[in-house]
């Protein structure tokens, strides 16, 4: 079962985002226990093809496991801005250090740990940095040490907290290790402390920051911040602290540290991919006692050791002159086109940040569409969708091997594709609902957007879907009105639905009495006690609306009827009968078919059809709405004789 719905996602016939059934439904459908079922989707999750949405159910993971994703081709006119390569001619050759290698096999016996000369080296290193040397240990490359320092001190199902945006590969190791994530916000000096404080506070774990040269933002730690994220860590001293120098000596500013050695537990890997060669698989690893011989334990009994061939050729490099000169031409050369590239931006009124490293981090209206647009233009770009997870959108520009006449190119076109109409949150409403059935009008100065239910897409951009409690199904709400509220939720993730798979509607009823009765219970005595409850008398009032809106809806006392054949609809005043328009023509805004007729029975009133409207109320230009709901759907409705009815 698991290899049938991982062979469905990896072909694209399971898209990002599409809901699975349920566990009692598919075991139903293939007639096994629901058991199976939840050990295929607890298999699935842990590989990280699919992520649980709580009541939302189960769907595939819009950030699939790293072997799925698979390297585009680009074509030959196309300038490669989207990899995040050093340029290859500010690294060194590896003939010389290659040639100076110590020739002679070397068995088991002398192949247990690191080479004592290699760490010789980088204890100087970390310690004119001020960074701890209690143990040390080289790993396979940075992420190779993240990976062991983790599963040294978690397991999975914890938390970790991460930057946002951060490096996708981490997010990847994170979800592939069965660990929760929990992002914190940074800006160009790094982690902002109150997200740190935040993300610990909900439990987690470890934390994994990049000192300088972050990916994709650029940003770097001073000594202010590094000072105030060190006040932070001091409040939770079991955390976990994990730095990742992958830039190293070419990054562009200093080393900032915020391992000490008061921290329990912590590691900072720096790697060489950045200043040697991605291919030397090697990174150095600083950390606690605990952590270092945790490492070299799981490293003994997996991979064994990093080659020696492959220490001894960076210990060659590190102890050459010439090459820590390329060192500081490359760092030299990285500041100065990357700040080409920010000054072309800014001369085009572009915001972007960059601070050290090889990559500008540029935030964008709609980042499909920007790199689509500059791949037209023959400039290949990274969208930064897979770099976050709560942050707005943007692209990350590699300008390792940028030239300044490139940069004045790159930024023309990407001021162009700013410029160019990009879809809306007001588009992406229209477009979950055809252009046949819908209609702008006016209802007591407010914009409606006005469509049927057939014909709405239920949980798309434009209506969300969300459950509600249970505590609120019973709620009253004003008489001849029934609201539909929708949870605001980030338009990445995939909507919420309820147990059948759609989203749950709000369904006001009256009792005899005229009080509005909530959904129908299950059982017959929750069913009296509801109208019960439902009959004992209340008038409306603003504090009952808002007690009964609690998403800060602009609720006025309940809107009449919109039933109104012609160009423009309008109000139905109270206690006029009009006929309702039919299925068959006419409608709202003389767009059809807006109306679906429906058969209701009700304790109190005779078997009729009723006809159901839905409209989307739009906030009026420069107006703030009032709460986090920005969007509502009211559900209105009239018999065949123009009632009005809830």
């Amino acid at each position: 079962m698991a290899a049938s719905i991982e062979h469905a996602v990896r072909e694209e016939r399971l898209a990002v985002g599409a809901p699975l059934p349920t566990v009692r439904a598919l075991a139903a459908r293939l007639r096994v226990s629901p058991a199976t079922v939840m050990a295929a989707y607890h298999a699935l999750r842990r590989r990280g093809l699919l992520v649980a949405r709580g009541r939302g159910g189960t769907c595939v993971s819009a950030r699939p496991p790293v072997a799925t994703r698979a390297t585009p081709t680009l074509p030959p006119h196309v300038r490669d801005l989207a990899v995040g390569n050093p340029d290859p001619a500010l690294l060194p050759r590896l003939d010389r250090a290659l040639a100076g290698l110590d020739g002679r096999p070397r068995l088991y016996a002398e192949l247990r740990g690191a080479d004592p000369k290699l760490l010789a080296i980088a204890a100087k290193q970390f310690a004119a940095e001020d960074i701890p040397t209690a143990a040390l240990c080289v790993v396979g490359g940075a992420l190779d040490g993240i990976e062991r320092a983790l599963q040294a001190h978690l397991r999975p199902g914890d938390r970790i907290a991460v930057e946002d945006p951060g490096f996708t590969a981490v997010l990847d190791l994170a979800a592939a290790l069965g660990l929760a994530v929990e992002p914190m916000r940074i800006d160009e000096h790094g982690p902002l402390p109150d997200e740190m404080e935040r993300a610990l506070r909900r439990g987690a774990h470890a934390c994994v920051v990049t000192p300088r040269a972050q990916n994709p933002t650029g940003a770097a730690l001073d000594e202010a911040r590094a000072a105030d994220l060190r006040r932070v860590l001091a409040r939770h001293p079991d955390t976990l602290v994990i730095e990742d120098d992958h830039a190293g000596p070419v990054a562009g500013s200093p080393a900032v540290t915020l391992c000490t050695p008061d921290l329990r537990r912590w590691a900072v890997v720096r790697s060489v991919s950045k200043s040697l060669g991605p291919d030397l698989r090697l990174a150095v690893m600083s950390g606690d006692p605990t952590t270092i011989a945790r490492v070299e334990g799981r490293q003994l009994i997996g991979a064994g050791w990093v080659s020696y061939v492959l220490q001894g050729l960076v210990v060659r490099l590190w102890s050459d002159p010439e090459v820590k000169r390329l060192f500081r031409r490359a760092e030299a050369a990285y500041t100065t086109r990357r700040q080409a590239m920010l000054r072309a931006l800014a001369a085009r009124g572009i915001a972007a940040s960059g601070r050290t490293g090889m990559n500008v981090w540029v935030p964008v209206a709609e980042e499909i569409t920007t790199v689509r647009l500059l791949l037209d233009a023959g400039w290949a770009v990274a969208g930064g969708e897979r770099f976050r997870i709560h942050s707005p959108p943007a692209i990350r520009i590699t300008i390792a091997t940028l030239t300044d006449g490139e940069a004045e190119a790159v930024a023309d076109r990407l001021a162009l594709a700013s410029t160019a109409p990009v879809p809306s949150a007001s588009t992406s409403a229209r477009r979950a609902i055809p252009s046949v059935a819908t209609g702008v009008t006016s209802v007591r100065g407010r914009r409606v957007l006005i469509g049927s239910r057939s014909r709405c897409r239920r949980g798309s951009d434009a209506f969300p879907s969300r459950r509600p409690s249970r505590r609120s199904r019973t709620r009253r709400v004003p008489p001849a009105t029934s609201v539909r509220s929708d949870r605001h939720t980030r338009s990445a993730a995939p909507p919420r639905r309820s147990r059948s798979g759609h989203g749950h509607t709000f369904r006001w009823r009256r009792d005899r009495d005229g009080h509005a009765a909530g959904n129908r219970p299950r059982t017959r005595p929750a069913r009296m006690a509801t109208r019960r409850r439902a009959r004992s008398p209340r008038a409306w009032s603003p504090q009952i609306a808002r007690r009964q809106n609690p998403y800060g809806l602009a609720c006025e006392p309940p809107l009449p009827l919109i039933a109104r054949r012609g160009s423009e609809a309008s109000a139905m005043p109270t206690g006029r009968r009009e006929t309702a328009p039919s299925s068959e023509g006419g409608g709202v805004g003389g767009l059809s078919p807006l109306w679906r007729q429906r058969r209701r029975c009700t304790a109190t009133r005779p078997t009729t059809a009723t006809t159901l409207l839905y409209a989307t109320t739009l906030a009026p230009a420069g107006a703030r709405p009032t709460g986090p709901q920005r969007r509502s759907r009211i559900v209105l409705s009239a018999d065949r004789a123009g009632h009005r009815r809830t």
